[in-house]
């Protein structure tokens, strides 16, 4: 399988688990990031980084941001070797090879420096699949499904590791949203809801994903206002359907991907145009 070549970086994709996918761009794009005044430094964690597209996408935010390499690092994780072998290959061979380093390793039994309150930020594009028919390609099944990170352990250990103020953000199939709205208070009572959009492919359709962000309680916290220059904003109608009408104080907004005529969305380009070659 060809490469994917994007503004500022190209990434390899034919060895690992999961290759680049718009799910993955999406949470890229529109995690929330801090700038350099609002914080000393920044230690971002990518759960599952398969051939390092987030976390990529994130060190080139980072450094439109201001940010210097040695008072941030992207840390990005996978349990599947030849996935890791081809994201470093991927860092290596990028201008933002200073910002991002890539682990082998196991999220739920991680060793004993992945401390408590280390990261500012967690990002993850989630195995998302339960009981569901598996493929006859084991690395497939572990990049896909929620065996190897079950949902509720995804939570306890991104509160664990973030500290008071830090935000765990990920992009999720609206019914594994649904799910992960119920474990969070029993797995994560210290995560509160802050930001979530509703992803729209076209007029008409389903939601089919759900960017959310979650941060964690103490002090520090920073307010919604204070990263808004910092995130990209998607701009689109907000709907009917408020985070407040379900007991939280989070901001919601829609996504629409495509307008009825198939053209991409002056919104959907705006969360993407520092990143593919179209936009």
């Amino acid at each position: 399988m060809p490469g994917f070549q994007f503004k500022q970086f190209a990434l390899e994709h034919e060895k690992s688990s999961m290759k680049v996918g718009t799910d993955g761009v999406l949470l890229g794009a529109w995690a929330a990031l801090p700038s350099p005044g609002e914080t000393e430094s920044i230690r971002v964690l990518d759960v599952g980084c398969g051939c390092g597209l987030i976390a990529m996408m994130l060190a080139q935010r980072l450094a439109a941001l201001g940010w210097k390499p040695d008072a941030c690092r992207v840390e990005a994780l996978d349990l599947d070797g030849d996935s890791c072998m081809e994201a470093c290959s991927n860092v290596e061979n990028s201008v933002f090879r200073d910002y991002v380093r890539v682990s082998e390793a196991d999220f739920l039994h991680l060793p004993d420096s992945f401390a408590p309150g280390r990261y500012s930020r967690i990002v993850s594009n989630p195995p998302f699949f339960e009981e569901s028919l598996k493929s006859p390609l084991p690395r497939r099944n572990c990049a896909r499904h929620a065996d190897t990170l079950p949902f509720a352990g995804l939570l306890s250990v991104s509160e664990r590791l973030l500290e008071a103020g830090g935000r765990l953000s990920l992009v999720l199939p609206w019914r594994t949203w649904e799910r992960m709205e119920s474990l969070q208070p029993l797995h994560a009572p210290d995560l509160r809801l802050c930001r979530w959009t509703r992803v729209f492919s076209r007029p008409g359709k389903a939601c089919e994903r759900v960017l959310a962000e979650w941060v964690k309680s103490g002090s520090g916290i920073p307010s919604e206002s204070s990263s808004s220059s910092s995130v990209p904003q998607e701009t689109g109608k907000e709907t009917g359907f408020h985070a407040e009408a379900k007991g939280s104080n989070a901001a919601e907004k829609d996504l629409l991907v495509q307008d009825a005529e198939g053209a991409y969305t002056e919104d959907y380009r705006n969360l993407v145009k520092d990143f593919y070659l179209w936009a």
